[in-house]
């Protein structure tokens, strides 16, 4: 994790515990021992296909069930998040920069999806939140509200088991 990521990090989960302390909830912040687990469940989700649990992530693509390795965010975001081409289907970046950029220029990652058009911006779009990106990932629903292809694997996630995946996506 490089310095400004962590910075970003402190100050997310510095933001976080005031609103809770506001709130009247404590919230005890990760050790960087548990933040590293959590990293690495998320990688395995990502790249292996596999739950915090230890049993292999399942989801509906298309109409069909897919689990494991083939229901893996790797297979079709690769190893860097930054999405692909296959003819007229582009699959999105989706590192934790893509996730959470703003509207503004300054905040957008510029990606070469398509060696035929060139550099290109990503699309813009609202910022995910944890809600929006689980609704993402469970319902196929893109923050826009729009419904995203059916490409796009719906997953039976929980809050708990996206933790994970977030801490992993935004390192």
């Amino acid at each position: 994790m490089t310095t400004p990521q962590r910075f970003r990090l402190g100050v997310r989960l510095m933001a976080t515990a005031l609103l809770c302390a506001v709130m009247g909830t404590a919230v005890a912040e990760p050790s960087a021992t548990e933040l590293a687990a959590l990293v690495e469940q998320g990688r395995q989700m990502y790249v292996d296909g596999i739950l915090p649990s230890g049993q292999p992530m399942t989801a509906v693509r298309s109409g069909f069930t897919v689990e494991g390795a083939q229901a893996a965010c790797i297979a079709c975001h690769r190893k860097s998040g930054l999405g692909a081409v296959e003819g007229d289907i582009q699959v999105p970046p989706i590192t934790g920069q893509a996730l959470h950029a703003g509207t503004k220029l300054k905040d957008r990652l510029i990606v070469t999806l398509d060696p035929k058009r060139g550099r290109a911006w990503n699309q813009s779009h609202p910022p995910y939140t944890d809600e929006a990106l689980l609704k993402a990932l469970t319902e196929g629903v893109h923050v826009t509200g729009r419904k995203m292809l059916g490409l796009m694997p719906i997953y039976p996630f929980t809050d708990r088991e996206l933790k994970p995946l977030l801490a992993y996506l935004n390192q």
